[in-house]
């Protein structure tokens, strides 16, 4: 069983980011965390060199999610950028076929009907068979999300994924 390939967008502990987090805990259930997106270079090189140091990761940075995507032949990403940027980079992810764990809220905008935005979202992933997960450290929904969505499982599903902050 190969692992799965995985890019984090927004992977630096600015403000209240769980980006690292993710990361570390994601290649703690075996997936391999391929590549992370950042906004500039500098702030690129303190996260990966950050996530080499505290958690022995590896990765490549890009400034680019698309380029990201193609280049590391991913499966699926983390959005962990600051809410503003979720909505593009879900279309990005999306676009690409990956299957998407974000940092909630979804999508939020001022002064946009952000359920009727959301609503566009998860359409477009529930047409393209992809899932997205919001992280919003509940738990206890899984099996309600396991309700609405019954078809809807990866074909290794990750069978436990633990995060203590």
């Amino acid at each position: 069983m190969s692992s799965l390939r995985i890019g984090i967008i927004g992977a630096r502990r600015h403000v209240q980011g769980l980006g690292p987090y993710l990361a570390r805990y994601l290649a703690a259930a075996g997936a391999e965390i391929c590549g992370i997106v950042g906004t500039t270079d500098r702030t690129l090189a303190e996260a990966c060199q950050q996530l080499q140091t505290d958690y022995g990761l590896k990765v490549r940075g890009y400034l680019d999610m698309a380029q990201m995507i193609e280049r590391e032949r991913l499966e699926a990403v983390a959005i962990c950028s600051p809410y503003r940027f979720h909505q593009a980079h879900l279309q990005t992810a999306l676009a690409h076929h990956q299957h998407v764990l974000c940092e909630k809220p979804l999508v939020f905008q001022p002064d946009r009907d952000n359920v009727a935005d959301a609503q566009v979202v998860v359409e477009g992933f529930r047409h393209a068979g992809r899932v997205l997960m919001v992280n919003h450290q509940w738990p206890y929904t899984l099996s309600g999300f396991a309700r609405c969505y019954p078809d809807l499982r990866p074909e290794d599903p990750l069978q436990r994924l633990e995060v203590l902050l």
